[in-house]
């Protein structure tokens, strides 16, 4: 296996690897999906995500600088997310190898954590000085709401550009709310909650996502003209430009 040296979050060549019922195989454009669906036929969507789990922070204890990455949970029902097991760096992030990174101060049970906009406390240490039990101090809508802001992708050393949170969600609804402001779109993640929906403007703001380069050529007082160099995307009417 080669790792990866940079994210691609939508490759413009993916493609669709058909069996049919007799075991033929076939290639396809990712795009061509839809004419291989016959009547009847049930589409499984796979929304496996992660959680944006690195929470950057401080051990209140020694005011030192720490990276909280949340690693699991008793039970995958969204109320549970009030505990979970993590691993605690000191300072530094991804761009350092994780063997290299700095150890975290002295982790004791008790000891409070300062994760963004929560509170947490180590409650337990597992058999390794990193390795701990921490309890958020929040209702789990706080912690989910939490974790959404401030928590950011866990990404490694071999990936140096940061990765976009388009990387780990994956937005399986998008809707207008008909109840409140119809011009605004709703996003539903399932990953979070399956009964959630949040609205992008009060909860979480979707990075811009490099496409391709443009040439501009001639330029006008309110239009100009360019050349679309290289795009790993289709380009759209409303698509945002900006100087590199």
């Amino acid at each position: 296996m080669i790792a990866a040296a940079r994210p691609i979050h939508h490759p413009a060549d993916a493609r669709v690897l058909h069996v049919d019922a007799d075991g033929r195989l076939s290639h396809h454009d990712r795009r061509d999906w839809l004419t291989l669906l016959r009547p009847g036929d049930v589409v499984i969507a796979n929304d496996a995500a992660t959680i944006p789990a690195s929470l950057r922070g401080t051990h209140l204890p020694t005011g030192r600088a720490i990276e909280v990455r949340l690693a699991g949970r008793d039970s995958i029902l969204p109320a549970t997310i009030d505990r979970v097991s993590a691993i605690v760096f000191g300072e530094g992030d991804y761009r350092t190898p994780t063997e290299r990174r700095t150890p975290p101060p002295v982790l004791r049970p008790g000891d409070g954590l300062a994760l963004g906009p929560v509170t947490a406390r180590v409650t337990e240490i597992l058999g390794h000085s990193r390795f701990v039990t921490v309890e958020f101090e929040a209702s789990p809508a706080r912690i989910w709401e939490a974790i959404a802001r401030h928590g950011r992708p866990v990404q490694y050393a071999h990936v140096p550009e940061t990765l976009l949170m388009l990387a780990i969600y994956r937005v399986v609804a998008s809707i207008r709310d008909r109840r409140a402001n119809a011009n605004e779109p709703t996003l539903m993640f399932p990953n979070l909650d399956q009964t959630t929906v949040f609205t992008p403007s009060r909860y979480l703001q979707v990075p811009d996502e490099r496409t391709g380069i443009l040439m501009v050529f001639r330029v006008f007082e309110r239009v100009s003209y360019a050349i679309v160099l290289n795009s790993t995307d289709a380009i759209r009417t409303g698509d945002y430009v900006r100087t590199p």
